[in-house]
């Protein structure tokens, strides 16, 4: 099981025309063999930037589909609402699996996507070390903030680039559901918050943090949009 995580902003701007487009070629994923389901979105901070989260039985599942016959058309439709030179792709292994709870605007209207970049070699003990910290956090969370509706996180499998740099780093993408982004802020000025964020900014060899909010509309097995 594993999820391929795409990001990438349009070409244009957007439309209702392009909203349709984008539609019916992710519908083409819903009926391939190893799809279970995905979510997809806007993003808060950039409503011309698309996030797409796609649940497939096996990364070689995912790998398959791109050989097909059929794949170069699907990649075609693809590029011409999307900006396929800034798309950025990837695959991880969130847990829970599946990651529903934390991605759906179902049960998440607001998902709140953070990429947490280290260096390239981090040791295993370090990632260990990271997802006990950061889960620990999490607990605090969902114990504590009843704004709070789910979460779920997991390595990279990829290599990622460091933002506005070549340089590769290890990666670990981390989803955390809430009612909104103003309660997700809110949060975050609470004495709750200040007094346990260090369990994630400081982690050993931290490079950066980025975070953006989606509303995320879940499609299921072999739904369509």
């Amino acid at each position: 099981m594993t999820t391929e995580v795409v990001c990438f902003p349009l070409r244009g701007p957007r439309t209702i025309q392009v909203e349709e487009a984008l539609k019916k070629t992710l519908n083409l994923l819903t009926v391939q063999e190893g799809f279970e389901r995905a979510y997809w979105g806007w993003q808060e901070e950039d409503s011309n930037i698309c996030w797409v989260l796609v649940d497939w039985t096996s990364i070689e599942a995912h790998l398959n589909l791109q050989k097909q016959d059929y794949y170069k058309p699907f990649v075609d439709e693809l590029d011409r609402v999307a900006n396929v030179f800034q798309l950025q792709a990837f695959h991880a292994h969130l847990s829970p699996h599946p990651a529903t709870k934390a991605l759906s605007n179902r049960t998440s209207p607001a998902t709140e996507i953070c990429t947490i970049h280290f260096p390239a070699t981090y040791a295993a003990r370090d990632k260990k070390k990271f997802e006990q910290d950061l889960f620990n956090l999490v607990r605090i969370i969902e114990s504590n903030v009843p704004t709070s509706t789910g979460f779920a996180g997991g390595w990279a499998v990829e290599k990622l680039s460091l933002p506005g740099t070549s340089e590769e780093t290890t990666t670990f993408i981390a989803c955390m559901g809430w009612q909104s982004v103003e309660a997700h802020f809110a949060f975050r000025e609470t004495p709750l918050f200040k007094e346990h964020k260090h369990l994630l900014d400081q982690a050993k060899d931290l490079m950066h943090v980025q975070m953006v909010h989606v509303s995320a509309t879940q499609v299921g097995y072999g739904g369509h949009f």
